[in-house]
């Protein structure tokens, strides 16, 4: 699959999701930009997907379907555009032109199924199978309306954030709910990172660590492991590692992607790593190993499958499903 024929002045670089539906696998291919416009007339914005299925073969396989998902973005909401499965279907996130924060979840064989809106015009939403999960910056909270309320599934030794600039919500991946505390170590504080069950809210696991990164949360396909930057759990053992340097490595590991069986793929700074060097680290133990320089790691994985980001020799994003089984 490639997307270098996207015209770069009206269309968002495209990007990559996968998802999971009905037992079976996606990837989906992404972009924002206008329809139906000209020269003299505006188009309407709309984020396009386009669906294929993980099983399909071949060097330039046609989508199944396209949908066009209608959106109204900001300039500088541009950035913050994001299409992802945190483990429940997938979502399309967005900032409006009037900086509320939207959101839809979308059926991947049909179009747009529900949309979070006054719940999230404030703050991050992310749907589970009991409603929508909201992260209220401004008041530096994060709930399911009327059912939770993060602030009573404190881990221990956490002290809440006490200004309301502050924020513990860091992201949701696999049907897990990651947030930032800050826990006394020694004369300092330093950030811990707690894992909670989304649906209810329930603390799952905790540990110290100083670089979660939420917009690269990822799980493994069977959900037993969960990632965000350099903090990783394992969900089996109720257990988790931090992967940033220390005094036994002189760099941290930012995982990028997990597969089941508990191997994470990662690179040593936080970015895609094509140029940089990459390592797997074996997340039942924490251990980190180097990779041979210029290996590339998978962006994203499914059981089957991992997906590989790499630029086009013709000026795009060159997209390889290969399988691993």
């Amino acid at each position: 699959m490639e997307a270098g024929d996207l015209p770069r002045h009206s269309v968002q670089l495209p990007s990559v999701a996968t998802a999971v539906q009905d037992g079976r696998e996606y990837v989906v291919l992404w972009a924002h930009g206008e329809t139906g416009g000209d020269a003299l007339n505006k188009g309407k914005q709309s984020v396009r997907l386009l669906v294929f299925p993980a099983d399909a073969s071949g060097s330039a396989v046609a989508p199944a379907r396209e949908i066009d998902i209608p959106v109204e973005v900001s300039a500088l909401g541009e950035d913050h555009l994001q299409v992802a499965d945190f483990g429940t279907g997938l979502e399309v996130h967005w900032e409006s032109a009037n900086t509320d924060k939207e959101a839809v979840v979308v059926d991947v064989t049909s179009g747009p199924l529900d949309r979070c809106a006054d719940a999230c015009a404030e703050g991050i939403g992310r749907i589970t199978d009991k409603g929508w999960v909201v992260s209220d910056r401004s008041q530096g909270a994060v709930s399911m309306p009327g059912a939770w309320d993060i602030r009573d599934a404190a881990p221990p030794g956490a002290k809440h954030p006490d200004d309301t600039g502050s924020n513990e919500f860091v992201g949701v991946t696999g049907g897990r709910l990651l947030t930032r505390w800050q826990a006394e170590s020694g004369s300092v504080m330093r950030p811990l990172t707690a894992l909670h069950d989304a649906t209810t809210g329930k603390l799952e696991t905790s540990i110290v660590c100083d670089r979660p990164d939420g917009e690269r949360a990822v799980a493994s396909p069977d959900g037993r492991f969960v990632a965000a930057g350099t903090v990783a759990f394992d969900l089996q053992q109720r257990g988790g590692h931090c992967l940033d340097a220390s005094e036994e490595r002189k760099a941290g590991v930012y995982v990028r992607s997990i597969a089941d069986g508990g191997t994470a793929y990662g690179t040593l700074d936080d970015t895609r790593g094509i140029n940089g060097q990459t390592a797997e680290v074996d997340l039942s133990t924490g251990t980190p190993r180097l990779l041979p320089e210029g290996t590339l790691v998978p962006d994203l994985t499914l059981k089957s499958t991992g997906v590989f980001l790499s630029p086009s020799p013709t000026d795009g994003l060159l997209i390889s499903v290969l399988r691993t089984q």
